[in-house]
């Protein structure tokens, strides 16, 4: 487990603090129910990418992110979704893998479909795609998975479609190291597979204020807001972004905010000792009424008929109050965990239900605005992609002043990130871009990192319009959005 997981472990609320704040279970539990599956345009573009090149084309798919990037929960998201047309073999890499734990754990998971005979992988993946659906195999972790390894699933691969015509799916999800042992894995004899690579960024400072909120909401809190302004940028800053290390931090906000506004629990002070029931002040008074009602009664015994019933009346007591307890945290459902084989192989992913479809995509801008400045990438360096052939050039880039000057309520589209400013800035001006580019410096890895941005839009759902209109050489990076008060933030920050 990661210093990030056992953090996580070790960091939940009190009993105390949750009934204090209205919440009915843990808010930021790294293993929380659906319900608290937090999911924006952003992210689901990122599942929608896939999902559309899982069903159209037999590209390898790689989905990297930093560690506690929230790989593994979109996931479960994509399985969910795209279970109606896809077969899906999903499992976890662990340390040191072997070849025969993946063969194993596929064959056990796609049993089903061998009428009990043993056959080869190769024909059992055909068996499966006899059933009318794509076979695909999804590992999480993959970054395990050494060389070897990834080149033979890329074998397994190429036989499958020239036995039954039809290329099984592989989606790789794991850290940005996945893509160098990727690359590794091709062999000299063999046609080099094309692959896609989808990354997934930390989240936005407008990101983790809602991720917050609807965490929050979910465990039913008295205040959803509760993390929002100040907080959620204390927030921000101190996880990256990541929402793993985002959970943590909230825990960690929530019980310094308890103590600033006294809501913790008071001492309990011990009881004092009952006094005898005859120095109660009512002893006394009680004591005179039953003397009377004894006299009264033996009055009437004698001047009653001796067949005269003697009236008999009850006490009524009332029942002890009882302590109010609190109720029972929920806890998470187990996850299942494929049974260990001789070579351990991978635990299997849980999929979840299905979830809505992914939003349409919105018409293409009316107009295009000035460009707006964006966040820091949180993507591993990459080399600057070469020119598109006949490409024009676009006009001289705009440094950090102009940035400085655009609205923070505006937006603009983060094309790529770089180590090397001067390849950064070819970059841009070899793609003949028709708007306006700017670049900025921020830190990621204490270390300079230069942005290239595009665009400035009055709202957000206009700049992810315009990102359709980008050539397809740009949008192979996957440009995303963000606000200038982000980026301008970002580079505060780098100062």
């Amino acid at each position: 487990m990661t210093q990030d997981a056992h953090e996580t472990a070790d960091d939940m609320l009190t009993m105390d603090t949750l009934l204090r704040h209205g919440l009915e279970q843990q808010p930021f539990d790294a293993t929380a129910g659906e319900s608290f599956l937090y999911t924006d345009p952003a992210l689901d573009m990122v599942v929608g990418v896939l999902l559309e090149h899982l069903r159209n084309d037999d590209s390898l798919l790689l989905l990297k992110g930093d560690a506690g990037a929230g790989k593994s929960t979109q996931l479960l998201r994509l399985l969910g979704r795209g279970a109606d047309a896809l077969e899906f073999c999903a499992f976890k890499a662990r340390p040191g893998t072997s070849f025969a734990a993946v063969d194993f754990t596929i064959r056990k998971y796609w049993d089903r479909f061998a009428d009990g005979e043993p056959v080869a992988l190769e024909e059992l993946l055909c068996k499966v795609v006899a059933t009318g659906r794509r076979p695909v195999v999804v590992i999480d972790d993959a970054h395990h998975l050494d060389a070897e390894i990834l080149s033979e699933l890329a074998r397994v691969r190429r036989e499958v479609r020239h036995q039954c015509d039809v290329m099984p799916g592989l989606l790789l999800v794991g850290d940005p190291v996945l893509e160098v042992r990727l690359e590794q894995a091709s062999e000299a004899d063999a046609p080099k597979e094309p692959h896609i690579s989808v990354q997934l960024r930390p989240l936005t400072r407008e990101q983790t204020e809602a991720y917050l909120r609807h965490r929050l909401q979910a465990a039913g809190a008295d205040d959803p807001d509760l993390l929002g302004g100040d907080a959620a940028l204390t927030i921000h800053l101190e996880s990256g972004g990541l929402p793993l290390r985002m959970n943590a931090a909230a825990n960690r906000q929530l019980r310094s905010l308890a103590t600033a506004s006294g809501v913790r629990a008071k001492p309990s002070t011990p009881r004092q000792p009952k006094p005898p029931v005859w120095q109660h002040r009512w002893f006394r008074p009680v004591m005179l009424v039953i003397v009377a009602v004894g006299a009264v009664a033996i009055l009437l015994s004698i001047f009653s008929s001796p067949d005269e019933p003697l009236e008999t009346r009850e006490l009524l007591v009332l029942p002890e109050p009882r302590p109010l307890t609190p109720p029972p945290p929920v806890q998470p459902e187990p996850q299942a965990e494929t049974p260990p084989a001789r070579d351990t192989p991978p635990e299997p992913l849980a999929e979840t239900p299905a979830e809505p479809p992914p939003p349409e995509t919105p018409p293409s801008p009316e107009a295009r605005p000035e460009p707006a400045d964006p966040a820091p990438a949180a993507e591993p360096p990459v080399e600057a992609p070469p020119a598109p052939a006949r490409a024009q050039e676009t006009a001289a880039l705009h440094d950090a002043i102009w940035i400085r000057e655009q609205p923070a309520g505006y937006y603009t589209i983060q094309v790529l990130g770089l180590s090397d400013l001067q390849a950064l800035r070819r970059y841009g001006r070899e793609q003949g871009l028709d708007m306006e580019l700017a670049w900025f410096r921020t830190l990621r890895d204490g270390q300079d990192w230069y942005v290239l941005v595009a665009g400035r839009y009055p709202d957000a759902d206009t700049a992810r319009a315009a990102i359709a209109g980008l050539p397809e050489a740009v949008r192979r990076h996957q440009p995303w959005v963000r606000s200038f008060g982000s980026v301008q933030e970002a580079m505060a920050s780098a100062r």
